[in-house]
C-alpha cells in the first residue's frame, strides 16, 4: 500500500518504525486504546517475503485485531498441527488439540506478501484514527469487511497515494429494491464523522 506520509506532531502519542505485521499489529492495538499513531515504513507494499507458519497463540491474538474474518476470506491453509523430526529421526506430530485450555486449536500458513498488506493497510493512519471514533460513539469496533463494489476507493488507494475507505450507516438492499438505511444509525455515524474530522483535521477557536 503507497500512501502519503504524515508529518509528525505534538499530537502524535507513539511512533513506530516498521510496517511489518509486529509494528502494524502494534499501531493497531495502540489505536484501539484510543492512542494515536505514526507508522513510518520506507518500502512500498504489498512486498515479496518469505513465510510464515503460524502458531495457534497467535490465531487469538488476529481476533483481538479484528483480522481473523479477513484472513480466512483470504483464504489461508488453516493449519491443525505440526510434524518434526527429533535428533533420531523419528516423526512426531503434535495436534493443536492438545494444547491447553483456552488456547485455539488453529493456526494459519501464510502468504506474507498478502498477509502483510492486510495488516498495514488496517494501520494505515485513517482507518485506525476512524475505527477509534467509531469505538468512542458506538462502544463498540466497527466491522470490516471487503467489497468489490468500491472501485473509487480502490483507485485513490491503488493510483493515487490517497488512503481511502468506505464508511457509512446501517442499511439494508444496497442499490437494490427496496433499498433503505437506519435513521438512528446515520445520525450516529455523523457524530462519528464529525469526532473524526476534529481529531484529523484539528479545529482552531474562532474569535
Amino acid at each position: 500500500m503507497e500512501t502519503q506520509p504524515r508529518t509528525p506532531t505534538d499530537e502524535t502519542d507513539v511512533i513506530i518504525l516498521g510496517g511489518g505485521p509486529a509494528g502494524a499489529a502494534a499501531s493497531l492495538a495502540l489505536a484501539k486504546h484510543g492512542r494515536s499513531v505514526l507508522l513510518l515504513e520506507k518500502s512500498q507494499f504489498p512486498r515479496y517475503h518469505v513465510g510464515e507458519s503460524m502458531v495457534p497463540y497467535l490465531t487469538r491474538l488476529l481476533g483481538n485485531l479484528g483480522l481473523r474474518e479477513q484472513v480466512e476470506e483470504l483464504g489461508f491453509v488453516p493449519k491443525h498441527g505440526v510434524e518434526v523430526f527429533d535428533e533420531e529421526g523419528t516423526l512426531r506430530r503434535a495436534p493443536f488439540e492438545m494444547l491447553a485450555p483456552g488456547q485455539t486449536p488453529l493456526a494459519y500458513q501464510l502468504d506474507r506478501e498478502r498477509f502483510d498488506a492486510l495488516v498495514l493497510d488496517r494501520a494505515e493512519p485513517l482507518l485506525s484514527e476512524l475505527a477509534a471514533a467509531h469505538a468512542q460513539v458506538m462502544n463498540g469496533d466497527p466491522e470490516w469487511f471487503s467489497s468489490g463494489a468500491t472501485t473509487d476507493a480502490r483507485s485513490f488507494n491503488l493510483y493515487g497515494s490517497i488512503p481511502a475507505t468506505c464508511y457509512g450507516p446501517e442499511a439494508q438492499n444496497i442499490h437494490g429494491i427496496d433499498e433503505s438505511v437506519s435513521l438512528d444509525s446515520t445520525l450516529r455515524v455523523a457524530q462519528v464523522l464529525a469526532l473524526f474530522v476534529t481529531r484529523w483535521c484539528g479545529v482552531e477557536k474562532t474569535q
